[in-house]
């Protein structure tokens, strides 16, 4: 308890120092989000607000991990992972950056993630299979592409991005709590505290997270989705890796569904535009605060009905289900965009 609370304090207290010196220098230097006809605010805000994620997760992180006696590594090459994404994101928020340069780095870090050797490894049993074998390393690079991507992709309302991955940290960090894995337990803490300060601010409007705080904490979220969803000691009747990677099921569905569609009406898939999820639900007046609730239920409601359906359905065809489910409200969407 001591240490949990000591990550907590730290976090906490280097989250909300570290977003203050960066808001203070962000408004010395001019350095503002700029309103346009795809964005809600009126007035320049700045959008630094993710700079001070990973100094304050690697901080507390850190310090928690100097008590105990686990194996660090896992948690250096996710630095190590985080670094280059750190730096892209730094210039693409400032400069803008070319959408090759970005994907040759997120393609780099994920190679760098698969050191810390928490990989897509047992898909559940679907199918009988319970080793994936080389394809572990594929699955991983890929899921690890999208939930990047898609963190930063679902940032378009104040909160909504930072609710979900804290939403996320909170179900993996219960789960390593409850099968004694402390380490990345105190990681979980770590992210969540970290994202609490920024979470208040941005919530009122003074600043915005940035692609720098989307990137760091995708490769946050499915480090420990991966590690809490494949616990070493869990019992195979637990679907963990269906709930941890279910708490970031709409922003994976809504980026594959807007890829779809841009390709199918030969758009290019790195065009912004308003047909995310988010934008969907408030152009049919759903208020930011109900858009939140509404994927927060959603995203509930599917973590109940895989621990419900789990034990009485064959995995395989449990996601074969979801699936089909997934591409028919996908197919739906972009019909009615059609209109």
């Amino acid at each position: 308890m001591e240490k949990l609370c000591l990550t907590a304090v730290i976090a906490l207290v280097s989250g909300w120092f570290g977003l203050r010196m960066i808001v203070s220098w962000a408004r010395r230097k001019q350095l503002y989000d700029l309103p346009d006809d795809r964005k809600r605010h009126k007035v320049p805000i700045p959008r630094l607000g993710g700079l001070c994620f990973l100094p304050a997760i690697a901080l507390s992180t850190g310090l928690a991990l100097l008590l105990t006696r686990a194996d660090r590594r896992p948690f250096g090459w996710l630095l190590a992972a985080v670094l280059p994404l750190y730096v892209l994101g730094i210039h693409e928020d400032l400069h803008r950056v070319h959408p090759r340069i970005k994907f040759i780095v997120q393609i780099a870090a994920s190679l760098l993630f698969l050191g810390s050797g928490i990989w897509l490894r047992d898909p559940q049993g679907f199918f009988g299979i319970h080793d994936m074998g080389w394809f572990s390393a594929v699955a991983t690079v890929a899921l690890f592409l999208h939930i990047v991507n898609a963190v930063n992709l679902i940032d378009g309302i104040d909160g909504l991005a930072a609710e979900v991955c804290l939403y996320s940290a909170a179900v993996s960090g219960a789960i390593e709590f409850m099968e004694g894995d402390i380490p990345y337990a105190l990681f979980a803490v770590a992210v969540i505290c970290t994202l609490l300060p920024f979470l208040w601010s941005n919530l009122k409007g003074r600043l915005f997270m940035g692609d720098t705080g989307c990137w760091t904490l995708g490769a946050a979220i499915i480090f420990l989705a991966l590690h809490a969803g494949q616990h070493p000691t869990a019992h195979p009747d637990r679907p963990y890796l269906l709930v941890t990677l279910s708490t970031v099921m709409i922003p994976l569905l809504d980026m594959a569904r807007v890829a779809l569609y841009r390709v199918t009406h030969h758009i290019s898939v790195v065009q912004p535009d308003n047909r995310h999820i988010h934008h969907l639900l408030l152009q049919r007046g759903f208020s930011p605060r109900a858009v939140r609730l509404t994927i927060f239920l959603t995203t509930t409601l599917h973590i109940a009905l895989n621990l419900l359906l789990f034990p009485r359905v064959p995995t395989g065809w449990l996601i074969l289900g979801e699936t089909a489910l997934c591409v028919s409200v996908a197919v739906w969407l972009n019909t009615r965009l059609d209109r």
